[in-house]
């Protein structure tokens, strides 16, 4: 799970509302920035894939990337996906910002500037997913101030920690989260009990896709929603991508995840 402290435990909240705030996160039209964390095994690689797979099929421009360190091991998972969308305009530019051809044809497509780089700059995000607490706190100094944030409740103790017979239970990390929401600095908060949802549905290899769900009900309620990620997009992508004995406990955690109430 990344960097420990000195006794093997994730580290402490930081005081995440000193000065200088987080930078005010982007709201150019047409872009969104989203950062999933978690921990190697999680699924983390697969809802960045899911995301950019998703946009991409609704014509929009993306950038991804992941930083995995050592996932295998039990290690952070950090992805980067960001989409910039067409727009309709009348200003003699194609939904990218490109020059239109004198015939009204669309030239090659170039990523706008601001999405340049498949590496999300810090406090440019408008939406955090995390898979686990201590990895979404460690995550959100990448969100922009007014972000969502969508993450599991469940911790997972660091195999250092957990060698040392330490206790971790990530009530410190989601405190230090709703402090941030009651501030007013995370627009919108969901908290997802994913050990309880996971043994409600009677598959616990979908988390991801219970989160991606939350994330999409919250982006909806928040203005944020991108016409190149929607619940009936990810549901066709979930339906052609993924093997046919994972498609319906997958499509029954994306409706679970959406469904779940955002504050």
């Amino acid at each position: 799970m990344g960097s420990l402290g000195t006794q093997g435990l994730p580290p402490s909240p930081p005081a995440l509302g000193a000065d200088p705030p987080l930078t005010q996160a982007k709201t150019e039209e047409g872009v969104l920035n989203i950062i999933v964390s978690g921990v190697g095994g999680q699924g983390t690689v697969l809802a960045g894939k899911l995301l950019a797979q998703c946009a991409l099929a609704s014509g929009a421009f993306v950038r991804s990337a992941e930083t995995i360190g050592m996932a295998q091991r039990g290690g952070s998972v950090l992805g980067h996906v960001r989409i910039a969308w067409k727009r309709e305009n009348s200003n003699g530019t194609n939904g990218y910002g490109d020059s239109m051809g004198s015939d009204g044809t669309a030239p090659l497509l170039s990523p706008v500037s601001s999405v340049a780089s498949p590496l999300v700059p810090q406090g440019q995000a408008q939406l955090l997913i995390g898979f686990e607490p201590a990895e979404t706190l460690r995550a959100y100094p990448f969100c922009g101030s007014g972000a969502l944030v969508v993450t599991a409740t469940a911790p997972l103790l660091p195999p250092t920690a957990s060698l040392q017979r330490l206790s971790y239970d990530g009530t410190a990390q989601l405190a230090a989260l709703a402090e941030e929401a009651r501030a007013g600095r995370i627009a919108t908060l969901v908290l997802v009990d994913n050990a309880a949802v996971l043994a409600a549905l009677g598959f616990d290899k979908a988390l991801n896709v219970v989160l991606l769900g939350a994330a999409l009900a919250a982006l909806e309620a928040s203005g944020f929603a991108s016409p190149a990620l929607s619940y009936a997009a990810v549901q066709h992508t979930l339906t052609t991508t993924l093997a046919p004995q994972y498609r319906e406990p997958n499509l029954q955690a994306l409706e679970i995840g959406y469904k779940l109430p955002c504050r």
